[in-house]
């Protein structure tokens, strides 16, 4: 039985690391695939915006998704930035946090997906997850155009930030 299992286990890390992360979702998790995203750049960011109904690991299916605007886009940002340090500093999970000098230069190395939901109180909001796809990065998201997803691990806890703005209070928040 244990050489069942190991076998099992080699076979699969086999046939896991012959296809790229995109294929691999194509294949096997086809569902949280984004048919359409819409690319935003601007002086300071390059992100995508994910389209209603769009739902991946990230938003409850139980909440209504909507496309954001590129002006919801211009004011989520204007939102991180004005808050991000606070937010770090006064979230109780946070243990050790350097106050960023220059939050936009920080925050400049990080791709963004952005999808707009209804919370449970009715109000607009939006995820957002900040992705370091430089250097090693081109890697490990590689299919970042199309899946919103979380990665785990030390690369991850490094390279990527998750937040919810709630845009009718226009609050940052670390769930």
């Amino acid at each position: 039985m244990k050489t069942a299992i190991i076998i099992l286990g080699l076979i699969c890390s086999i046939i896991e690391s012959c296809y790229s992360q995109c294929e691999e979702y194509e294949l096997f998790y086809k569902e949280i695939l984004a048919d359409t995203t819409y690319l935003v750049e601007h002086e300071n960011f390059i992100g995508y915006i994910f389209p209603e109904n769009y739902h991946g690991h990230i938003v409850d299916k139980k909440n209504k998704t909507f496309t954001l605007s590129k002006i919801e886009v211009l004011k989520i940002e204007s939102i991180l930035l004005n808050q991000y340090n606070l937010i770090h500093k006064s979230d109780s999970r946070v243990i050790k946090y350097k106050r960023k000098k220059n939050v936009g230069k920080y925050l400049r190395k990080f791709d963004r997906q952005y999808l707009g939901f209804i919370n449970e109180s009715g109000e607009k909001s939006a995820a957002i997850i900040l992705a370091n796809r430089h250097g090693k990065g081109k890697y490990y998201f590689e299919c970042f155009e199309r899946v919103m997803t979380f990665g785990f691990g030390e690369f991850y806890e490094k390279n990527q930030r998750y937040f919810v703005i709630n845009l009718d209070k226009e609050k940052l928040i670390i769930p």
